[in-house]
């Protein structure tokens, strides 16, 4: 009997709904969806009555499955617990025997995925659940057909039991766990959820899927969810015929209601159904009135007609059942993931170029994506589908087509193969009119033969005859998809792609299963060109998931065809790796980019006081915010530290942290709430174990980072001491635990400071080291972590210890004779920590030595590591005891401070200048910023010894070149070594220069080209050698400051304190108008030094106007306007800009005002652009110019290429030998001559992909040779005159031409069938020349005609717009390849126009000249002009400047072209009356004077865009060349050598 159990009964508890922010080992809980009700069912019963279909009880459900008939059931009928997965699969091994498949790419060898890149694996329910009648399921229509069909399935199997995922999940999840793999895309099946569709819910079915999601989060693995593929409940065919009847709508909205309602917070996206093009090829043609009730069965309809309105009627209501869901996802439910559903389609390519086959290849595309593509349209369907169809297509409303559009939030493709279309015979009308032809509605043929006649690629297993390899295809889809069938994408995952290994399913022997390699060809394969795809084409890819986890059941092929990455053996169930699965998931690890790890971070409170505790507990979640374990431990309770409490939330976290994140540890120190303190302390530890080298905990991207200890009580207690021991030693992970470190709340400077050794335990732990604190209570610990600054009136002694021979740092930096100053050497590879590292002062009190866990206690080998600063001491690794240095009891609130306040002489030689952040009051005080050669400025304080090994002296300077960065050098005496400026080596002085350069400068250099490169642990030991450092804290604190967007502390640290307006101006944080300055005004101090001729009211500007537009996009018009009438105007700067500044207040948002100004926001890079602007203004002795050594490369390159007569290469020069290219590698040969002009050939062009070349004559002909053989592919020959001017569309699919005299006319041709497509005859003057628009869509002609002298038509010969000047007779005109600039050439003057304005912008008279020829640069900043007499210029296109001048060709009575060519366009080739070619290098040099073409004029060249080694060349003689190098000499023999 069934139990229906009443709305809030079952499952209505109060528990939240499960969200996004959930950790991997929280358990999440799941609302029961309001308006359901749920039932159990038991279909072992027997039936005792007929049922109607408003039954929904276990009578009914019976009944449907005696529809079906007996099911079969697998070995397993529980749900298994998962046993351990082994650490090691075996797989392919290079060194035994055979590799996988390599690259065919190999520079793509360091590319990498995106970031967020989601990949993994797809399934589907009926595949591979089986359990098919078990826990109250439904029948679907598939156990239906596979039960009750004879060969409806090729081998007659079922999916009853297939690979028993339903009970066997745990265990498979377990394995995606340890092989890496981190995301599954599942399907839901509806008749487990909803047994007849419809009506009660199954509450096994949704206990089942609970568990699954919670397992797949337990392990790490998230869940992309499709709500239907293909296993529509029984019970609404039955009833009405599912797809085929509108009721199916409002079902499955019913349905996936329910589940997104559930689900929704632990599912990133949902894909509502899966491939509704099998409305095609599966739902229409089931055994409709035979075995399924034909409810759209009429007199006078045929079989074929009924099939036709099945499938279109199923898409019709599939479109709308995804489209309702997906508006009330997102406008009623308020869904947190995105949502979509998933195409199947392949790539079509033309057979030929024949208009019928790319109409076909259309038709193709349409009747397959395009017939879904409403969401991404207009909301309706093609015209082809409507036009071929007629009333046989349903019509959507307007309200349903609005409903469809926008449906979908990105597209989701399966496309695992491609194909070549035709044109079918007898033609596209024959077949439209006709129903009953075998091709329609398509009308379009297709198959996986090349044009060329042979196979597309490796073929799929025979049953699957369509499916061939053919990965390039899916690269040339995935742009076709994302640029002209649906431009509106705005991102696009591959939910499905694989294939079936051929014949796998007849091997004898698992051992032969294993090996499949054309599966494993084909995910390398489609992987490559899917990244190609990325980089290259610039598609916005978004994921890949394979197909299939394991072997599945295949649908109409049954079980013998096998798609699975893992060999399934149906009668035992155990999955096995097959060479393919290693293949896919090695291919991810070596492309995939950085940040789809999810990150744990550890934080243990340590207390004797419960109120410490709970103090703790209550502030800590809340300032983090993040990604937390919080274990609260009270060492005052009976039971100890195992009184724990937990908070647990799930974050993802970045691993990219932008350099101003680690500036701010500089900035200051003053009282910064507990929040912000604990958030950078966050930012600290999540750049430790990402970009510092943690390793994985497991495969699946979670990281183990160091936890950090807070210590809040000031008592000291054996217990404590132990508890503390305890916590940090017990959890030893891959990265070692960890350091105790102590917290007071209200004076975070503590945490701050001792970031640096979480850090340097992180880095030690790898290496087997353990680092310790002198002493093992708790004192010691605090004392090293200054606790006493709970108190301010407090001092804490550190515990004395027995003394040993290992070296540690000294307690108090005050005393230090040479503290290291860095933990950049413990750091190695971190990229992220070392700006921070050189920021914060390492705890003097810190030793290391060896993890006996790891090490042998009695090692007798000490390890020394270097610190980078002047210290002879290292850091000392031992196995002795801890040691307490001798120090001064006392401690100084400031880490730079001397212990008496008078200081004296022996206290400044010692003391160091803190890597703290220094007031700014101190800092003016200690004037050590000053102009250039300024000794008069220099500072009068003592001596100071710096902490990056610089030293400032009272005595005057040598030369800028030993300025560090505004800290100057001096030389201090230490054991007979000069460790400041690293002046030795090895006891040996090293001179001051280094080949005749600047030591310190070639150093200093060094170290930034090494951080740049990434090399931060080199960069460190440089440092350390050295002595030298890349910046002083002054710029270090600029730095930051822009970064961070303090404004007024950038002002002040780059010029200053006595500015104009005492330090900024208007605030940009806090309340009011108030000035940042405080009550008083500080004491006058000097700022960075500038570079000469540097502008201060221009940087200024610079700073002001990045401050005003922050202040913008904030929306606080009051504080931008004061900004601009106070700060900006007084500047005197550039009115034209300051009008722009003040039209931006108008505005209506921020993202307005970026797109008014061009600007991306104080988010976006605008500051770190702002930054490179002022350095350029900055001495570059205080702030080393951006990648130094980069750019002085780039110099010594460009001067090796420019003094390279033939170099025509884009390769860059390698940097270990000079640089010459041999003249026999340069163009200079006449290679082929094409003769089929019958009279003087006046102009020749290259197509926009060098695939062809076109040729225009006084013949009266247009030529178009394919450039592969330089064949002619067309002879067009309509124009009654002769053809002046060739220009190719940008897509290279048609070409306008221009007529000379008599006929006065331009023609469009289509250039795949040389067909003329229009004839613009509208001039009485001939027009000269043309250009394409960017669209392809619109034509620019110039003419002789004063009244159609320049004017823009569409490409159906209609007049668009026309340029109205006065005695405007076009000479030439060029187009920017950006679309931006439109040259005109009159016969004296140039025209530049902003084209998509039509605005003119420029005018330029030239005198005693007669302009003839303009061709525009790639880059569209220069224009290369020719002229009579005897004259070719290199003009910028802005401002009219001549750049170059090219001279020594003739021309002075006819039109002679010239062009930009070869590779980077590093060459200028002109034609020439005296019959010759000239070639010059850009710079003016002449290369050659080739004889081309004699008895005449050489009239047009043209450079190969894509082959720099190929030109061609035209004259009067009815010849074109074709000019390459000169071919290599080989012996007669043929062989070349031994």
């Amino acid at each position: 009997m069934a139990r229906l159990l009443p709305l809030g009964v079952l499952l209505l508890l109060p528990i939240s709904q499960v969200t996004a922010q959930l950790s991997n080992k929280t358990a999440p809980s799941f609302v029961f969806p309001s308006g359901y009700t749920s039932a159990t069912f038991n279909v072992t019963a027997h039936a005792s009555s007929p049922v109607s279909r408003t039954d929904f009880s276990n009578a009914a459900l019976l009944a449907l499955w005696d529809l079906v008939g007996p099911v079969s059931v697998g070995p397993v009928t529980t749900t298994v617990s998962p046993t351990p997965e082994p650490t090691y699969y075996a797989q392919p091994d290079a060194n035994h025997f055979h590799a996988l498949i390599p690259s065919r790419y190999p520079d793509l060898k360091d590319t990498k995925l995106p970031k967020d890149f989601k990949w993994g694996f797809s399934s589907s329910a009926y595949q591979i659940e089986g359990a098919a009648r078990d826990e109250g399921k439904g029948p679907s229509v598939w156990d239906f057909l596979s039960h009750r069909v004879p060969n409806e399935v090729r081998d007659n199997s079922t999916g009853d039991v297939v690979a028993s995922h339903y009970y066997l999940y745990k265990q498979d999840f377990a394995r995606m766990k340890n092989l890496g793999v981190n995301r599954f895309s599942p399907s839901i099946s509806w008749p487990r959820i909803f047994p007849f569709g419809k009506g009660p819910v199954n509450e096994a079915g949704v206990n089942h899927y609970d568990d699954v999601l919670l397992s797949m989060h337990e392990n790490g693995i998230k869940a992309s969810v499709t709500l239907f593929h293909w296993d529509t409940p029984l019970s609404l065919f039955v009833e009405y015929g599912a797809w085929s009847d509108k009721q199916i709508v409002d079902d499955f909205v019913n349905y996936a209601k329910f589940v997104i309602e559930r689900y929704d917070g632990i599912v990133e996206e949902w894909f509502t159904i899966n491939e509704p093009q099998y409305c095609n090829w599966q739902f229409s043609t089931y055994p409709y009135g035979t075995y399924l009730p034909d409810f759209l069965a009429a007199d006078g309809v045929s079989k074929n007609e009924n099939e036709l309105r099945r499938r279109f009627l199923c898409g019709h209501y599939t479109l709308l059942a995804h489209a309702k869901v997906a508006k009330w996802y997102h406008n009623d439910f308020k869904g947190k993931g995105k949502i979509t559903f998933k195409n199947s389609g392949n790539y079509f390519e033309a057979n030929t170029t024949s208009q019928a086959d790319e109409i076909a290849r259309q038709r193709n595309f349409d009747f397959s994506v395009g017939w879904f593509g409403g969401p991404w349209t207009d909301g309706d369907y093609p015209t082809s589908l409507r036009e071929t169809l007629g009333d046989i297509l349903p019509a959507f409303t307007d309200e349903e087509k609005e409903l469809v559009k926008g449906s979908c939030d990105f597209y989701a493709i399966d496309p695992y193969s491609s194909f070549t279309a035709y044109a079918i015979k007898g033609g596209l009308e024959a077949c439209t009119s006709n129903a009953s032809h075998p091709s329609f509605p398509e009308c379009a043929g297709s198959h996986s033969v090349a044009s060329n006649g042979f196979p597309i690629g490796p073929a799929a297993d025979p049953s699957m005859s369509w499916l061939y390899s053919a990965p390039s295809g899916v690269r040339k889809y995935l742009k076709h998809l994302t640029t002209v069938l649906f431009p509106s994408i705005p991102s696009i995952v591959i939910t499905e792609f694989g294939t079936s290994e051929p014949f796998e399913s007849q091997y004898p022997t698992l051992n032969q299963a294993l090996w499949d390699l054309r599966r494993a060809d084909y995910f390398q394969s489609y992987l490559d060109e899917i990244l190609l795809s990325i980089k290259e084409d610039g598609v916005p890819v978004a994921g890949a998931w394979g197909w299939a986890i394991f072997d599945n059941f295949e649908w109409a092929e049954g079980l013998k065809t096998r798609f699975g990455v893992q060999y399934l053996n149906y009668t035992s169930l155990e999955r096995t790796p097959k060479a393919s699965l290693f293949q896919f998931l090695n291919w991810f690890k070596e492309h995939e980019g950085s940040g789809n790890g999810t990150v744990k971070l550890f934080f243990f409170v340590v207390s004797t006081r419960a109120q410490s505790a709970r103090l703790c507990m209550n502030q800590l979640p809340a300032a983090l915010g993040r990604n937390v374990f919080l274990r609260c431990v009270e060492t005052g309770s009976p039971r100890g530290w195992l009184v724990e409490h937990e908070l647990k939330a799930r974050v993802a976290v970045s691993r990219t942290l932008k350099l101003n994140d680690w500036e701010s540890f500089g900035g200051g120190f003053g009282p910064v709430s507990l929040q912000r303190v604990l958030r950078r302390a966050l930012v600290m530890l999540d750049a430790v174990g990402l970009d510092g080298g943690a390793s994985p905990v497991t495969t699946t991207g979670m990281w183990e980072l160091p936890t950090l200890c807070l210590c809040c009580s000031t008592a000291t207690t054996t217990l404590e001491t132990s508890v503390t021991t305890t916590c940090l030693w017990a959890r030893q992970t891959t990265i070692l635990p960890l350091f105790a470190v102590s917290l007071v709340l209200n004076l975070p400077r503590v945490v701050l400071h001792h970031l640096a050794v979480i850090a340097a335990v992180a880095k030690a732990a790898r290496a087997g080291l353990r680092l310790t604190h002198p002493g093992q209570d708790l004192a010691s610990v605090q004392a090293a972590a200054c606790c006493s600054y709970n108190s301010s009136s407090t001092r804490c002694s550190p515990r004395p210890s027995p003394s040993s021979a290992v070296t540690s740092w000294p307690l108090s930096p005050a005393r230090a004779p040479g503290p290291p100053t860095s933990l950049e050497p413990l750091l190695g590879g971190s990229t992220l920590l070392a700006p921070a590292v050189k920021r914060l002062a390492p705890p003097h009190d810190l030793h290391i030595t060896r993890n006996p866990s790891r090490n042998r206690a009695d090692s007798p080998s000490p390890i020394h590591t270097r610190s980078c600063g002047p210290s002879t001491q290292p850091i000392t690794t031992t196995t002795t005891a801890p040691f307490v240095p001798a120090t001064s009891a006392k401690r100084r609130h400031s880490l730079s401070e001397p212990d008496s306040p008078e200081g004296g002489p022996e206290s400044h030689r010692t003391e160091g200048r803190s890597t703290l952040h220094i007031s700014k009051r101190r800092r003016k005080a200690d004037g050590t910023m000053r102009l250039d050669n300024d000794a008069s400025k220099r500072s009068q304080s003592p001596s100071q010894t710096y902490t990056n090994g610089s030293t400032r002296s009272p005595g005057s300077r040598s030369s800028l070149g030993k300025v560090a960065n505004g800290d100057s050098h001096s030389k201090a005496d230490s054991n007979g070594s000069y460790s400041n400026g690293a002046s030795t080596s090895n006891g040996r002085a090293l001179p001051a220069t280094f080949y005749g350069h600047d030591r310190e400068e070639v150093t200093r250099i060094l170290i930034q080209s090494l951080t740049d490169l990434g090399y931060h642990g080199a960069a460190g030991a440089l440092c350390n050698e050295s002595g030298y450092q890349l910046e002083g804290p002054t710029v270090a604190s600029f730095r930051n400051a822009v970064l961070k967007g303090d404004w007024a502390e950038a002002e002040e640290l780059l010029f200053g304190s006595n500015t104009r307006d005492h330090g900024g101006g208007i605030e940009l944080s806090g309340s009011g108008y108030s000035k940042s300055w405080g009550k008083s005004p500080r004491p006058p101090s000097g700022g960075l030094t500038l570079a000469e001729g540097a502008n201060r009211d221009e940087m200024l500007f610079w700073m002001k106007q990045q401050k005003y537009l922050e202040l913008l996009e904030r929306r606080d018009l009051g504080r931008a306007l004061m900004v601009l009438r106070h700060e900006l105007t007084p500047l005197h700067q550039d009115v034209g800009r300051l009008h722009a500044l003040s039209s931006l207040m108008m505005c209506q948002s921020a993202d307005d005002l970026k797109l008014q100004s061009q600007w991306d926001g104080a988010g976006g890079e605008s500051r770190t652009l702002l930054l490179s602007e002022l350095s350029k203004s900055i001495s570059p002795s205080v702030m080393i110019p951006e990648h130094r050594l980069g750019v002085l490369l780039d110099e010594v390159k460009q001067t090796w290429i420019s003094h390279c007569l033939y170099h025509n290469t884009a390769k860059s020069p390698s940097l270990y030998t000079d640089h010459n290219c041999e003249r026999d590698d340069f163009p200079l040969t006449p290679a082929i001559d094409l003769k089929y002009h019958k009279d003087e050939i006046w102009y020749l062009k290259y197509s926009n992909d060098g695939s062809m070349l076109a040729s225009t004559s006084k013949d009266m002909s247009i030529i178009i040779y394919d450039t592969v053989t330089y064949k002619p592919i067309h002879i067009l020959d309509d124009h009654e005159a002769g053809v002046t001017h060739v220009a190719w569309s940008p897509d290279d699919s048609k070409i306008i031409t221009c007529c000379s005299q008599k006929e006065c006319a331009a023609r469009i041709w289509d250039v795949k069938t040389g067909r003329c497509l229009v004839c613009i005859s509208d001039f009485t003057y001939p027009p000269s020349t043309a250009a394409w628009c960017p669209d392809g869509r619109k034509v620019i002609i110039g003419s002789q005609d004063t009244k159609y002298g320049l004017a823009v038509w569409d490409i159906d010969g209609n007049l668009v717009y026309t340029f109205k000047v006065e005695n405007l007779r076009v000479h030439d005109l060029a187009l920017s390849p950006d679309g931006q600039r439109l040259v005109v050439l009159l016969e004296a003057r140039i025209l530049v126009y902003d084209f998509p304005s039509y605005e003119k912008i420029g005018d330029w008279p030239l005198e005693d000249v007669k302009l003839t020829n303009v061709t525009i640069s790639a880059d569209s900043q220069c224009m290369l002009v020719s002229m009579n007499e005897n004259t070719i210029k290199l003009m910028e296109i802005e401002t009219g400047d001549t750049l170059e001048q090219y001279k020594g060709h003739v021309q002075e009575n006819f039109v002679i072209r010239s062009a930009f060519g070869g590779a980077d366009e590093n060459f200028v080739v002109s034609g020439s009356e005296d019959s010759r070619v000239y070639i010059w290098r850009t710079n003016g040099h002449l290369v050659e004077a080739l004889d081309a073409h004699p008895n005449g004029c050489v009239n047009s060249v043209a450079w190969h865009p894509n082959d720099p080694k190929v030109f061609a060349s035209a004259g009067d003689d009815r010849v074109i060349r074709i000019w390459k190098p000169t071919p290599n000499p080989r012996p007669a023999n043929g062989f070349s050598g031994r």
